[in-house]
């Protein structure tokens, strides 16, 4: 095993950026997913679930570069004074990190959403349901007939 070269050092730090950029736009598409569930335009959700399946099929993808790149090397403790990315490296990872929570507790936020939706549905149609069986109508006035 060696020690990560500058010119890989570069490949990873795109890769990671490409990551962060992946995630950038799954936390703007359950943003605006959050924001159709609200205003109920439930159709849209489709739409959305489309757009995450490609975003993360391609964070799947930069995931599989980055453990191909990383295979054959090993991290060393002692930092390599020739070219120094740690730090970028940390505040990256720390990004992607926090990017990712947000990312989660949007995610946890539409699951609950969509979950009330539901139960709202199905109370409305159990609820149609027994009236059916009631055969009671109403005139204009609200006045049984």
């Amino acid at each position: 095993m060696q020690r990560l070269i500058a010119k890989d050092k570069r490949k990873l730090l795109d890769i990671l950026v490409a990551e962060r950029k992946a995630i950038l736009l799954i936390i703007d598409t359950l943003k605006k997913e959050q924001e159709s569930l609200i205003n109920g335009k439930v159709d849209d959700i489709f739409k959305f679930a489309s757009e995450k399946d490609f975003q993360l099929y391609h964070l799947s993808s930069l995931y599989k570069q980055q453990c191909e790149l990383l295979q054959s090397y090993v991290f060393c403790t002692k930092p390599d004074k020739s070219i120094s990315y740690d730090s970028t490296f940390n505040q990256l990872w720390i990004d992607i990190l926090n990017l990712v929570s947000s990312a989660k507790q949007l995610n946890s936020a539409n699951e609950t959403i969509v979950s009330m939706n539901l139960q709202y549905s199905q109370n409305l149609s159990f609820v149609l349901h027994s009236n059916y069986q009631n055969h009671v109508l109403y005139n204009a006035r609200g006045i049984k007939t």
